[in-house]
């Protein structure tokens, strides 16, 4: 086999050093993105998506000006991208059920889903940091970590389900030999 068959996939690619190597901006890129497919390839092997640990908590707060926040307590989840999703004490302002969107068809309750997605945003020219970015939906969707399900009475969230038919858990993908 010549070591053209052999050679790793471009994402798992990563800089040899040397003594004396000068690093550019693209060497250090590289060995990011050599770090984060690795870790993400390693979680989606052994992870199905979803909440690792926590939020324990979902707390409804009706804010200034009657807008409504929902505050997540900490917890973590890998997407289905294998990314490791960490979040703790975040606030996500709940938008006007009109925003939401219609209801399903044979919807059987006024509700929406919440979830969470990775997003990276810039924090200044040289610095990048890892987030979560939390979204509502009518519908189930296919990005992202389910969270829970907020029903909706009277305009107002009535309730805040988290058992385990409002939320994805991460499963383990290893399988016993005995």
């Amino acid at each position: 086999m010549s070591d053209d068959e052999c050679q790793p996939h471009d994402e798992f690619a990563r800089v040899r050093y040397r003594p004396g190597m000068y690093l550019t901006a693209d060497d250090m890129a590289m060995e990011q993105n050599y770090l984060l497919h690795k870790l993400a390839s390693i979680n989606k092997a052994l992870f199905e998506p979803g909440i690792v640990g926590g939020p324990d908590s979902f707390a409804v707060t009706v804010c200034e000006h009657d807008t409504v926040s929902i505050e997540i307590s900490a917890g973590n989840a890998i997407d289905p991208d294998g990314i490791l999703l960490e979040f703790g004490g975040t606030h996500a302002p709940l938008p006007a059920r009109s925003e939401l969107g219609p209801l399903p068809e044979g919807a059987a309750e006024d509700s929406c889903y919440v979830y969470a997605l990775y997003r990276a945003r810039e924090t200044g020219e040289s610095r990048i940091a890892d987030g979560v970015q939390v979204i509502f939906s009518r519908s189930p969707q296919t990005q992202g970590v389910l969270l829970a399900k907020l029903l909706f009475e009277e305009d107002k969230v009535a309730e805040v389900k988290t058992d385990s038919s409002s939320r994805c858990y991460a499963a383990s993908r290893l399988f016993s030999t005995k």
